[in-house]
């Protein structure tokens, strides 16, 4: 994807400033602070851009890029006889903030263009005809999904089984999906429950309520009118925290590592 960008003569010549996210975004504690990323065009005239238009280009650029890859990897695994015996899922780590709610990048907010990501799943041999799933799922599910096709049972590890959907069922899936892990702000959380969704700066001890179906932009806090689901939802929440906090996945494993792999993983997003 890289060489897209390369290809279009687009280079990111610096990290400055900070993100010029709406005043009362950071208020609300809803966003984290960003670097806003500065690209440039190059050319003989030099030149710049910064608006939502050019990075939602940019962007287009690189999903193209990404469709035109797997067109020849799926063929080859056609030729070779693999499709009619393997699941095929295409998924994504996290989205991308191109100007919505006035920030860039990735990783500084947990509205939906930032964590509603795809989840496409063909079975072997594929299907007839496509269909789509309105049940909420995260991607945890993946996982104990793939084991129970294979004919296991997925033991201590989040997430459910949605092969009751795939087999065309209606209810299953996660129902509440909780997402977290912001870059500068590890007590931010977020609850998806149906139609609606909550956001809560644990630092801040600030929270909104979203009608995504009414309001799929994230930009009218219903919390106020509606008590009573912000109440179900932050419960949810405070019960996946504290089995988190109770549970250190990590801590028996901590391999040393050098600085320039940690300073790698800094830029990528992933060490703080």
């Amino acid at each position: 994807m890289l060489g897209v960008l390369a290809d279009a003569g687009v280079q990111l010549d610096a990290v400055v400033g900070s993100a010029n996210d709406p005043a009362e975004r950071y208020e609300a504690g809803l966003v984290s602070p960003a670097p806003r990323l500065i690209v440039r065009t190059a050319g003989p005239s030099g030149g710049s851009w910064e608006t939502a238009d050019g990075g939602r280009g940019r962007y287009a650029a690189e999903v193209r890029d990404m469709d035109n890859r797997l067109g020849p990897f799926l063929s080859a695994l056609e030729e070779r006889g693999y499709l009619d015996h393997a699941y095929l899922i295409l998924i994504a780590d996290h989205g991308e903030s191109l100007h919505d709610h006035g920030n860039w990048d990735h990783g500084y907010t947990l509205f939906e263009d930032q964590i509603h990501v795809p989840l496409i799943i063909r079975p072997p041999g594929g299907l007839k005809k496509s269909k789509d799933i309105q049940n909420i799922v995260g991607l945890v599910d993946v996982l104990p999904t793939l084991i129970a096709q294979a004919g296991g049972k997925a033991e201590n590890v989040e997430g459910k089984d949605l092969s009751p959907l795939l087999a065309g069922k209606t209810t299953g899936g996660s129902g509440l999906v909780f997402s977290g892990a912001t870059r500068t702000n590890p007590l931010m959380y977020s609850v998806r429950g149906g139609n609606y969704k909550l956001i809560m700066n644990g630092r801040l001890n600030r929270h909104a309520l979203f009608d995504i179906a009414q309001d799929p932009g994230e930009n009218n806090n219903i919390a106020p009118q509606m008590p009573q689901i912000v109440a179900q939802l932050r419960t949810y929440m405070d019960d996946v925290v504290e089995a988190a906090r109770s549970k250190p996945l990590f801590e028996a494993y901590a391999p040393q590592m050098s600085t320039e792999r940690r300073e790698l993983l800094r830029s990528l997003g992933y060490a703080n």
